[in-house]
């Protein structure tokens, strides 16, 4: 993913559309992404306006329209704005504000800048819809896992066994912040990364979402299928 928004960002690619709940980890990457291509980042909200990371914030620009209408004066060349959740806003009902965000993502190519939103869903307003690029984030790999598990122990400020490859096959299909929460709540319980905790955790996880039913394997093994 980082390499693949490296390549967007030195590109120039109007706007890339993440979905994802993970927003904490995805900025994360978004910021490394930017720096490997030499840009500056941005981080824009309905609560705190735009900020410079590393810097300072941008007065008045908790607005979108007002940010986008002071963007589109100043603009401001090689920079990647992460912008949160901004699909919430209401285009359809305000043609001045879709207008000034189709300007804001159409001029920054012009001075080699981009823009990433983050949602957990994100369908583009017909204004930008050709020039937005959508991405599904991947969850946590297996290496990424066992960071997120060396983070818990550290953490805990406690000497305790690094995660087994059994713990990490457990975690797999989880996000970010699942993983963090069934890793810490099985050292609470048990002392150690315990795998029925952690797949425990998991078919709660399932369960959210509405979509699948995790079924408990039969004792018997393989032996129990017939036909």
């Amino acid at each position: 993913m980082i390499q693949q928004l490296t390549n967007y960002f030195k590109a120039s690619y109007p706007a890339i559309a993440i979905q994802t709940t993970e927003e904490t980890r995805a900025i994360g990457d978004v910021i490394e992404a930017a720096k490997l291509a030499k840009r500056e980042v941005l981080t824009w909200s309905a609560t705190e306006g735009l900020i410079m990371v590393g810097g300072k914030s941008i007065d008045d620009t908790e607005d979108l329209l007002a940010m986008c209408s002071q963007m589109n004066e100043q603009r401001r060349s090689k920079s990647v704005f992460i912008l949160k959740d901004p699909h919430t806003w209401p285009f359809d009902r305000d043609p001045k504000l879709a207008r000034a965000f189709r300007e804001f993502i159409a001029g920054g190519p012009e001075k080699g800048s981009s823009v990433v939103i983050l949602a957990p869903e994100f369908k583009p307003h017909p204004t930008v819809e050709k020039l937005c690029t959508i991405l599904d984030y991947d969850l946590p790999s297996p290496g990424d896992l066992k960071r997120i598990s060396d983070g818990v122990i550290e953490s805990t400020k406690k000497k305790l066994p690094p995660a087994t490859d059994d713990v990490i096959r457990a975690l797999g299909g989880m996000n970010t912040t699942e993983a963090e929460n069934a890793l810490t709540l099985s050292l609470i319980e048990t002392g150690v990364f315990d795998t029925k905790v952690i797949y425990r955790e998991k078919v709660q996880a399932v369960k959210r979402t509405g979509l699948l039913e995790l079924a408990e394997a039969d004792p018997a093994g393989m032996s129990a299928i017939g036909g």
